[in-house]
């Protein structure tokens, strides 16, 4: 099926006001290489939202679940003031053992890094021994898990990571092919201009040139009188 740009807006418009579009639908409006990278790249994401994916930290994992459980028992009313700040007091403790073990491990595997939502860094801000601060798993639950920064396997450098979901996938590939068509229409337009171009010297050449041969013949008429 031949593209079409205005097919393509409609999809577009459709989905950009809330609703969804079938595959078939989006596979019919792109060419076979677009839907191809298409299919390819929402299976990238769908890897990355599993545990297998990246190694992590089982240490880590233990000490922070831990802290967690302490953590809420320091929220409950059901115990004394007392008791629930030595509850938060332990909490706090595993926090810090547990970013103790995240570093080392780290230091010795580079790509756990990339299992988690931040570095365990505590001069960066955000990162603490405390519930909201501690580094969470990219595929956790947790309201605190600040997955659209992610670190990487190389040393822990921030990249942009956006929990992306297969309507916004159609929306990217669409926008990105109308940009190529018109990308392609463009290019058609210069094209046209240079073939116009070349008619037109032709045209010139071909006017001087009978210019030419009738002067020419007009003066060995002269010469024969």
């Amino acid at each position: 099926m031949a593209r079409s740009k205005k097919r393509l807006e409609e999809l577009l418009n459709r989905l950009e006001s809330g609703e969804d579009i079938a595959a078939r639908d989006l596979k019919n409006a792109l060419t076979e290489m677009e839907f191809q990278q298409f299919e390819d790249e929402w299976k990238w994401y769908q890897d990355t939202k599993k545990d297998v994916w990246i190694e992590s930290s089982s240490g880590y994992d233990e000490f922070l679940k831990v802290g967690d459980f302490l953590y809420s028992k320091s929220e409950s009313t059901r115990f004394k003031k007392e008791v629930r700040k030595k509850f938060a007091y332990d909490a706090e403790h595993q926090y810090e053992l547990a970013l103790e073990q995240l570093q080392a491990d780290i230091s010795q595997n580079p790509a756990i890094a990339a299992a988690y939502d931040r570095a365990p860094d505590t001069t960066l801000p955000g990162v603490d021994p405390s519930y909201t601060g501690m580094p969470r798993k990219i595929t956790s639950k947790s309201l605190n898990n600040q997955s659209n920064v992610v670190f990487s396997a190389s040393g822990g450098s921030t990249i942009g990571r956006v929990n992306t979901t297969k309507r916004d996938l159609k929306i990217k590939t669409i926008r990105n092919s109308l940009a190529l068509f018109d990308s392609n229409e463009d290019c058609k337009e210069i094209r046209k201009d240079r073939s116009e171009g070349e008619v037109g010297r032709s045209e010139v050449v071909k006017y001087g040139t009978t210019s030419q041969a009738n002067k020419l013949k007009q003066m060995l008429e002269k010469l024969k009188k």
